[in-house]
């Protein structure tokens, strides 16, 4: 019998969409994933991102090339079918370098980018910059035409093209507005019986940041889609649901895995 590729996905950013908590999750739930066959690497990382890999040659060869080659020796010594690389860096990189490094796994690759609409995350931005002290010297409505004219990070067709160009179109996954599409091409890049992880914020953390516009409580997780299979539901940091806590909590996450059908 023919033995299933290993998959390696490469979650890209973009910044101010969840990056942080996502990579934040897999780094404290290593032996969770382990028992599933997924490993989130240590090689490379800078906190609980992979920053290193994310780091052109062209800053520091010699450095790379030590974190790739522990990465190297990381997955070759350890038990696993899917593996996941996680840095909002890549996303300014250029894609040609990882695109080399990977080759050498007999692994399909797949890369995940996240995109939320561009005026609601130069708000974002905004808000984050004022409330950190940061000198702003003007106001949100000309902050944010100021950014969109004069730089190209928010071009996300040439950033996904640039991606495609290497990985090909079918193996770059965007994260959609819209939910149900979403699962739609998450169903279809993932084998039966293979799992899908779902993390929301609480009442509180949905509350505190006026972008979030669909709140998801248990409910809406037990019934989010017949094609997937609510295998466990759980919390964050405290691994209980509660309701109390939902409203008190702003770390509070609710998390869904899944199994496809």
């Amino acid at each position: 019998m023919r033995e299933a590729p290993k998959k390696i996905f490469v979650h890209i950013g973009t910044p101010k969409t969840g990056t942080t908590a996502l990579q934040t999750f897999f780094a404290n739930h290593t032996d969770l994933l382990a028992k599933n066959n997924i490993v989130y690497p240590i090689a490379g990382r800078r906190r609980n991102q992979h920053f290193y890999l994310a780091i052109p040659q062209v800053n520091n060869k010699k450095l790379v090339e030590q974190v790739w080659q522990s990465l190297y020796d990381e997955l070759n010594t350890t038990q696993w079918d899917t593996a996941v690389i996680s840095s909002e860096r890549f996303s300014r990189e250029s894609p040609s370098e990882i695109f080399k490094a990977l080759e050498c796994f007999n692994a399909e690759i797949h890369i995940v980018l996240f995109l939320r609409e561009r005026k609601a995350l130069l708000s974002s931005h905004y808000r984050t910059l004022i409330k950190s002290g940061s000198r702003v010297c003007c106001s949100a409505d000309a902050f944010i035409p100021f950014c969109l004219d004069r730089s190209d990070v928010f071009d996300y067709d040439a950033l996904i093209t640039r991606w495609c160009h290497l990985f090909g179109s079918n193996n770059v996954l965007e994260h959609l507005e819209k939910p149900h599409m979403t699962l739609d091409e998450r169903y279809r890049i993932t084998k039966k019986d293979c799992g899908l992880v779902i993390a929301v914020p609480g009442q509180l953390g949905f509350q505190s940041d006026e972008d979030h516009k669909k709140f998801y409580g248990v409910a809406e997780l037990r019934s989010l889609d017949d094609r997937w299979e609510l295998v466990k539901l759980f919390s964050t940091p405290f691994f209980f649901t509660s309701q109390r806590l939902s409203l008190l909590v702003k770390q509070y996450c609710l998390v869904a895995i899944y199994k496809k059908r």
